[in-house]
Parts: C-alpha cells; sequence; structure tokens
C-alpha cells in the first residue's frame, strides 16, 4: 500500500527529489513553495513520512535527511495501474509546463515519423537505452541546483496496418 501511495501523486518524487538538492535539510514551507505547481506543507509532511515508511530516505544524526538506494518492490495489476496514474499526471505537468515556464526553463519537443517495425523496435530500444544513460548521469551529478521531471512519450498516432485501432 505504501508503495502504491509512492506512486499516486507527481508531488511525492519530486519531494524526494528536492531533498537531494536542499542537501537533506527539512524546511516543510520553503519544500511546498519549491515545488511547482504548489503544494502544501502537509502535503510535504505526508510525502516525508512516506519516504521515511518506504525506506527511501533516511533521517542522519544530523537531523537531515539522506536518500537511500532502495527501491520499490510493488507488483502486478495494481503496480501497472498506479504506474499509469503517475505517468499520467506527469505528462499532464508537461503540457502545463509550455504555458508555465518560459522557453529558456523546458525543453520539450515532439516528432511525428512514419516507421516501419524494425525502426519501431530500434527506437523503442534507443528509449530504454536513453532513459539508462539519463539514470547513470544522474547519479553523477555532485551538487543538484533543481528538480527536473522528464517525461519521454512514444505512440502510434496511425496504427500499423492491419493492427485494431
Amino acid at each position: 500500500d505504501s508503495e502504491l501511495r509512492f506512486l499516486s501523486q507527481w508531488w511525492i518524487p519530486a519531494v524526494r527529489a528536492f531533498l537531494d538538492v536542499s542537501e537533506g535539510k527539512v524546511n516543510t514551507r520553503q519544500i511546498a513553495e519549491s515545488i511547482t505547481p504548489p503544494i502544501t506543507e502537509a502535503q510535504v509532511e505526508e510525502a516525508l513520512e512516506l519516504l521515511k515508511e518506504l525506506g527511501l530516505v533516511k533521517r542522519l544524526s544530523s537531523g537531515r535527511l539522506k536518500l537511500t538506494d532502495s527501491h520499490l518492490t510493488v507488483s502486478g495489476p495494481e503496480k501497472a495501474k498506479a504506474v499509469r496514474a503517475f505517468q499520467k499526471q506527469a505528462l499532464h505537468l508537461a503540457s502545463e509546463a509550455l504555458e508555465n515556464f518560459p522557453v529558456d526553463q523546458r525543453d520539450i519537443s515532439t516528432l511525428t515519423v512514419a516507421v516501419d517495425s524494425t525502426c519501431y523496435e530500434d527506437l523503442r530500444e534507443m528509449l530504454q537505452e536513453f532513459r539508462r544513460l539519463v539514470q547513470k548521469r544522474v547519479e553523477e551529478s555532485s551538487s543538484p541546483d533543481r528538480v527536473m521531471q522528464m517525461s519521454l512519450a512514444f505512440y502510434p498516432v496511425a496504427p500499423a496496418k492491419g493492427k485494431e485501432k
């Protein structure tokens, strides 16, 4: 249930990532005011409690919170449903970013392409490799100063011939 709750709101992972920016300093008002669109201090507190419960952060003797290497383990249809809901929220935020952030603070682009089945599979593999490269690069970031959301979407607008819509 806790792992599913983690995926239930876009701002819970954002609070976790913000702890990296704040070097683990917990100031619920600052976190709430820094997240866009705004969230409440109560939501920050809820997220922090959930993150501790899941072992995704741990409290240091200094009082700061440190991100752990723990990962979510939930699986099955509940996870798939929760992931889809989270992805819908993330894509909605990406759409809103077109209006809410100037071009120099975001990078959103689209391509509409015609492909065959081999190209389709190659592009899917390229997207998977790109995600791995992004994760590796993020791990190497020594002094994060912002939290970014990345959404990669690759979907049909005209299905393959002979396939049902």
